[in-house]
């Protein structure tokens, strides 16, 4: 009987072009002692036939059901059904270079709880590179000194990492079915309040496609979702903040993503509600409610604060509360917008882009020669 160590969650939905790429690249992975979970989130399209064929091929691969509840649940529902030590999760529209599982698995201490690998982010005309250092943070100074000095928070999502499952379980940390976006820094935020140790790789194993238009990107919020992320985010932050006792410049991981988000939000209420005095006047309330006074008021002086935000425009506008000056630069730009709203509903991806296939290419041939 197959007793693996990692299980690897893949929750789909409409990504029957997408699928036959992902698996090859988890059959390629040089460690081989894993199960992958594909997860269908009541595709329309023939996703889940094309799950079960590949699961006829190899007794390594699982494949689930669901009606269509979204990506947490479908993440959730492979949680609980996996049987591996370690849970990494992929994307069904991303791709893992060859020696992805074998960074991480290479990691594996008995006092670490979650290992961060490098990853590159696919554009339609560039690539960006992540990259760690191949080190480990033992116990909660150390932790802490990883969240504050790593850039492990850059990018909050539940790929390019491997999770102990007995962590999940034990602690009963699942993702928040309810928020539609940010769903997964929240769940990184409440894993981090029960990891024990923590560690970084130098591989670069994690292919991120932003040229896609799937359900797991992209997504446009109402305002009550709006309000839920925001409620939910800034309590996950202050647990975070008051667990490991973060101060000064130690905040600014956490404070560099919770005010764009709460800035982003602002926005949002311009696009759900246009420029009108009904939305700045919502605005203002939302300001009221969820506005992060404290966590500004700590790290607004802070250089590094200073050097993010003297660029972006609209962040410091939201900061200052100048609302109607948001609306009416957003306003100038709203035909642009709905274009780009318009291209991105009705435009159709009917294979692969080739930089990213190009991207594996290069990269696996790299690792290689190493």
């Amino acid at each position: 009987m197959h007793n693996p160590i990692l299980s690897i969650i893949v929750p789909i939905y409409n990504a029957s072009s997408h699928i036959p790429f992902l698996i090859d690249s988890v059959k390629k992975q040089t460690y081989t002692n894993w199960e992958l979970l594909l997860v269908d989130d009541g595709s329309k399209d023939n996703s889940l036939e094309v799950c079960n064929k590949y699961k006829e091929e190899d007794s390594r691969i699982k494949v689930l059901h669901q009606e269509n509840q979204g990506p947490s649940a479908a993440r959730n529902k492979g949680i609980l059904a996996a049987t591996g030590e370690w849970i990494t999760f992929v994307d069904a529209d991303d791709s893992l270079l060859d020696c992805f599982l074998s960074s991480m698995a290479n990691m594996i201490h008995n006092e670490i709880d979650i290992v961060f690998a490098g990853y590159v982010v696919v554009e339609a005309n560039k690539n960006h590179i992540f990259t760690y250092t191949s080190t480990f943070y033992h116990g909660k100074d150390e932790v802490k000194k990883s969240i504050a000095n790593s850039n492990i928070l850059h990018r909050c999502c539940p790929w390019g990492k491997m999770f102990r499952r007995s962590v999940m379980i034990d602690n009963n940390i699942l993702f928040d079915s309810q928020l539609a976006h940010s769903e997964d820094r929240l769940f990184v935020y409440d894993y981090l309040l029960h990891t024990r140790g923590i560690a970084t790789t130098s591989a670069i194993g994690y292919l991120y496609d932003s040229t896609q238009t799937g359900t797991l990107k992209n997504k446009v919020l109402s305002i009550e979702k709006l309000k839920l992320r925001q409620q939910r985010l800034t309590s996950a932050a202050h647990k975070l903040i008051e667990h490991f006792n973060l101060k000064g410049e130690e905040l600014f991981p956490i404070a560099k993503h919770l005010l764009p988000m709460f800035a982003n939000a602002i926005q949002g209420y311009y696009y759900v509600m246009g420029n009108t005095k009904e939305t700045y006047a919502e605005q203002l309330r939302f300001y009221e409610e969820h506005f992060d006074h404290e966590l500004y008021k700590e790290i607004k002086n802070i250089d590094l604060w200073k050097q993010f935000s003297c660029n972006n425009t609209m962040l410091m506008l939201t900061m200052d509360c100048q609302f109607k000056k948001i609306n009416s630069k957003l306003s100038v730009i709203d035909k642009k917008i709905a274009i780009i709203r318009m291209l991105r509903k009705y435009r159709k991806i009917k294979s692969i882009p080739q930089n990213f296939v190009n991207a594996i290419s290069i990269l696996n041939k790299k690792i290689a020669h190493k």
